[in-house]
């Protein structure tokens, strides 16, 4: 739409115009625009602006009627809008009646950057849900010019990151990987030499995972089948699950005689997890709640 600048100044004085000064105003056509200023009655303007539209109620609304999308922008208190069972008062609002939920016709919000040599761009849309539902999907554009979805709350409340924010279960995670029983010289993640889960069932297993945040999470009861003395390896975590510094965590741990009950796992940087303890007695150890990240 362009508006001449000759017509300016005539737009702005009848706008703000008293409504004695306009008494059978409906609308003013300039060269190359419809602008209509609709009244509640011949006694009174109610300062409603609308752009490609006569029937606005709003302080502001554009429409593009060949493209079926409108923008509206409202005063103080705003504008009450009701879908479904939500209802909310708006002052800026967004809408796009196709009935195509895919990216490219979904109602969005493109954020630009142009210069000598820059064209960069990144948006935020509505799409997909189900009948008065909706996905909020956050897109950045690479340099080849090509928009990606990097995060997503979808309509259940979901919060979804990275490549797989489309899919289902919110933020990714790895699977678990249980530790191996131990075996002189075969591959794998496997327990050392006199470590194995804990013999009673209803206790986790020991395993390792790496959820999509770069944090290594650890699980389960360890048992020392002989004194393992003051400090022994359970098990060596793979490449990629190390921390890059030795951690260092206190957990509940008990000898098979004296009922001692602390003890202390340490995490290196080579992936070894060592269990230590202040008894020469077999026993257990936990590794439940243990977290550290690998940078």
């Amino acid at each position: 739409m362009t508006i001449k600048s000759s017509e300016i100044g005539k737009i702005v004085q009848l706008v703000s115009a008293r409504a004695e000064e306009l008494p059978n105003l409906s609308q003013i056509t300039a060269s190359y625009a419809t602008i209509s200023i609709l009244t509640a009655s011949c006694a009174t303007v109610t300062n409603q602006l609308g752009i490609g539209t006569v029937a606005t109620t709003r302080a502001l609304q554009v429409d593009d009627p060949a493209s079926a999308i409108s923008a509206v922008i409202d005063g103080p208190g705003g504008w009450t809008y009701a879908e479904g069972s939500f209802s909310t008062n708006a002052n800026l609002y967004l809408s796009n009646t196709h009935t195509d939920n895919t990216a490219g016709l979904a109602t969005s919000i493109v954020l630009r950057q142009s210069g000598t040599s820059k064209n960069r761009f990144a948006g935020i849309t509505l799409v997909g849900g189900s009948n008065h539902g909706g996905n909020l999907v956050f897109l950045t554009r690479t340099s080849d010019g090509v928009y990606a979805e990097r995060m997503r709350i979808n309509e259940s409340g979901d919060l979804q990151f990275g490549a797989t924010a489309g899919a289902a279960g919110g933020i990714a995670q790895e699977s678990w990987t249980d530790v191996l029983p131990f075996s002189r010289g075969a591959s794998g993640v496997r327990f050392y030499e006199y470590w194995d889960n804990y013999e009673t069932s209803g206790y986790e297993d020991v395993g390792y995972m790496k959820d999509s945040m770069g944090f290594v999470h650890l699980r389960g009861l360890a048992q020392s089948a002989d004194d393992p003395g003051a400090a022994s390896t359970i098990f060596a975590l793979p490449a990629g699950y190390r921390p890059a510094n030795t951690r260092g965590f206190a957990v509940p741990a008990q000898d098979s005689n004296s009922g001692k009950d602390a003890g202390g796992i340490y995490v290196k940087a080579d992936g070894t997890v060592v269990a230590t303890w202040g008894w020469a007695d077999p026993g257990w150890i936990f590794l439940d709640g243990i977290i550290f990240d690998t940078r």
